[in-house]
C-alpha cells in the first residue's frame, strides 16, 4: 500500500499557468461557439493546428473508424491506462472491465434504486441557491456508480480530489495544444493522483476485489492501470451527468413556464416523460458536456470534401454538430419541445453528446436514465429562480456552468 499522500499536489513554479490553461481552454469552446454563427463558406478549416470538423457525416466516419482517427491524448496518458486513451485491443480489454456493469445497471428495473439514491441525497440539503445543490448532485451520482460496480468510495475524499483532477485535466490538454511546460510537475502530480487512487481503492473490500478481479492472471503492474481506469470513469461519469443537470437548473430558473409543464410530468412513468427527455436532450445539444475531441490521423485521409495527412490532428466540434443548419431547424435556438426530438423520431447523426460508434461513451444509457430520473426529483422539491440572466462556463473534463450562485431554490410543499 502506498504511503498515505500529502493533502496537495505539487504545485506550480508558475501558479498563473492555471488561470492561462483555463482561459485558453474556455476560449477554444468560445470559438467554436462563435464559428457558429457565421455562414460555413465564412469559416477556416483550421483552429491553429487542428484541422476543425462540423460536417455530421465525416464527423459520423471519425467515430465509427477509431483506428484511422485515433486518441492521441498523450495529455490523458500522462494520468495513466484507460479506456479513454487507448486503442485497438487494449481499449477493448479494458472497455469489458466495467461495460457489463454499465448495461446491467441501466435497465428498467433499476429506476427505483436511482430514484431512491437522489431522493436520499437531496432529502438533507435546504440550499438558498444552486451552489450548494451541485455537491448533493455529485454525491448521488457517485452514489449511482458505485451501485453500478458494486465498490464503495469515501464521497468525502472524491470530493476533495475532483478540484484536482479537472485543474490537471485542462492542464494536459493545454499543454498539449499550446506546447509543454512543466512536464515533470505533472508527472509529480499525476504520481501523486495515482496514491491518491490508490488509498480510496485499498481502503474498501468490494473495491479492491473489483481491481483484483480485473487483473486476475495478468501481471501485478496491470494493477495500476486498472485503478487508473475505474478512477477515470468515476470522475468522467459524474462531471458529465452533474453538468447537464447543473446547465438545466441554470435553463429551468428562467422560464417557470417550463418549470410547471415539466412538474406536471414529474410522476409519470419514465417512458411518458416525453417533454422531460426532449429537454434534456436539447440542453445536451446546446450545452454538450463533451463540447469537442481531438484525434490524431494513423494514415493519410481524403473523403467528404477534406483531406488530412498522416500524423495530423482534427478536432471534432459537437458544439458544431449540434448548430448544423443542414440538421436542425433554427439551430441557435433553445426549443425545449423540438421536433427533431419528438417522441419515436430517430436520433439525429448531428446529435453526438456521448460520441457515437465503437467509441461511445460506456455509461450513455446509465446517464440518460439517470437524469430522466434525478430532474424530476430535483423540480419536486424546488421552484427554480434565476437571479441573473448571465451563463458562464468552465471547461475541463466537462463543459459545465461556472457555478450556480446565480440560481435560487425555494422549497415546495410535499
Amino acid at each position: 500500500m502506498p504511503s498515505s499522500p500529502d493533502r496537495s499536489p505539487p504545485p506550480f513554479a508558475d501558479p498563473s499557468v492555471e488561470v492561462k490553461a483555463q482561459q485558453g481552454l474556455n476560449r477554444l469552446v468560445l470559438t467554436l461557439l462563435q464559428r457558429v454563427a457565421q455562414p460555413a463558406v465564412d469559416r477556416p478549416d483550421r483552429i491553429g493546428v487542428l484541422h476543425v470538423i462540423e460536417d455530421p457525416e465525416l464527423a459520423d466516419e471519425v467515430f465509427k473508424t477509431p483506428t484511422l482517427f485515433q486518441k492521441n491524448f498523450a495529455l490523458v496518458a500522462a494520468l495513466g491506462q484507460s479506456r479513454f486513451n487507448l486503442n485497438g485491443d487494449r481499449w477493448a480489454e479494458f472497455r469489458d472491465r466495467t461495460q457489463p456493469a454499465y448495461n446491467k445497471a441501466s435497465k428498467p428495473a433499476e429506476i427505483p434504486k436511482i430514484d431512491a439514491i437522489y431522493r436520499d441525497a437531496l432529502s438533507g440539503v435546504s440550499p438558498h441557491d444552486g451552489a450548494a445543490l451541485e455537491p448533493a448532485l455529485m454525491r448521488a451520482a457517485l452514489a449511482v456508480f458505485c451501485k453500478a460496480l458494486n465498490i464503495v468510495l469515501d464521497p468525502d475524499a472524491v470530493a476533495q480530489l475532483f478540484p484536482h483532477i479537472r485543474t490537471h485535466a485542462k492542464m494536459l490538454q493545454f499543454f498539449s495544444w499550446y506546447g509543454a511546460q512543466q512536464s515533470d510537475v505533472l508527472l509529480q502530480r499525476a504520481e501523486w493522483l495515482d496514491q491518491c487512487f490508490n488509498e480510496l481503492i485499498l481502503a474498501d473490500p468490494h473495491t479492491r476485489d473489483f481491481v483484483q478481479q480485473a487483473v486476475t492472471g495478468k501481471s501485478l503492474s496491470e494493477w495500476s492501470p486498472a485503478i487508473t481506469d475505474l478512477m477515470q470513469n468515476l470522475f468522467a461519469g459524474i462531471e458529465t451527468t452533474v453538468a447537464t443537470l447543473s446547465w438545466a437548473v441554470q435553463l429551468l430558473g428562467q422560464n417557470s413556464d417550463l418549470q410547471d409543464a415539466l412538474r406536471r410530468e414529474a410522476d409519470a412513468p419514465l417512458q411518458n416523460r416525453t417533454l422531460t427527455r426532449g429537454f434534456l436532450w436539447e440542453t445536451m445539444r446546446c450545452f454538450p458536456p463533451i463540447p469537442f475531441v481531438v484525434r490524431e490521423l494513423s494514415d493519410d485521409y481524403c473523403g467528404h470534401g477534406r483531406s488530412f495527412a498522416k500524423g495530423e490532428q482534427v478536432i471534432v466540434s459537437v458544439l458544431g454538430l449540434h448548430r448544423h443548419a443542414g440538421y436542425w431547424v433554427n439551430p441557435n435556438e433553445f426549443h425545449a419541445a423540438r421536433d427533431e426530438f419528438a417522441d419515436g423520431q430517430p436520433t439525429p447523426i448531428a446529435f453526438r453528446p456521448f460520441l457515437s460508434g465503437p467509441r461511445v461513451c460506456g455509461g450513455k444509457r446509465l446517464a440518460e436514465l439517470e437524469m430522466l430520473v434525478a430532474l424530476p426529483e430535483i423540480l419536486r422539491r424546488w421552484r427554480i429562480v434565476s437571479t441573473s440572466p448571465d451563463i458562464s462556463y468552465d471547461y475541463a473534463l466537462a463543459l459545465r456552468p461556472q457555478s450556480l450562485t446565480s440560481v435560487r431554490l425555494e422549497a415546495l410543499p410535499r
